[in-house]
């Protein structure tokens, strides 16, 4: 449409693949390749927080909306956070055949 808006750019997002919103709680969650992190915003964009700093690139991420954890896959393996980064749970290593 004619009304966009920037929320997100560089430095502050770098390799986005993947965006979650948690509209109820104000959030917007993004797995950033780039960067190696999961980061939260508020829905205008502001209030940048690293909710988990990964040792390679995140490539995916998903929110389960009745629990509200999220799921990201880093290299070969898939997690399970809580939006706030806290009990961090690999739940998955995923290898090729």
């Amino acid at each position: 449409g004619s009304n966009a808006t920037t929320l997100l750019s560089s430095p502050d997002v770098d390799g986005p693949l993947g965006i979650v919103l948690n509209v109820s709680a104000g959030f917007l969650y993004v797995a950033e390749d780039a960067n190696q992190r999961l980061s939260r915003f508020n829905l205008d964009g502001t209030n940048h927080t690293t909710v988990y700093s990964a040792a390679a690139g995140l490539t995916g991420l998903a929110r389960d909306s009745v629990t509200g954890l999220l799921y990201f896959n880093s290299r070969n393996d898939l997690y399970r956070i809580q939006p706030n980064g806290s009990n961090l749970v690999n739940i998955a290593s995923l290898t090729s055949a």
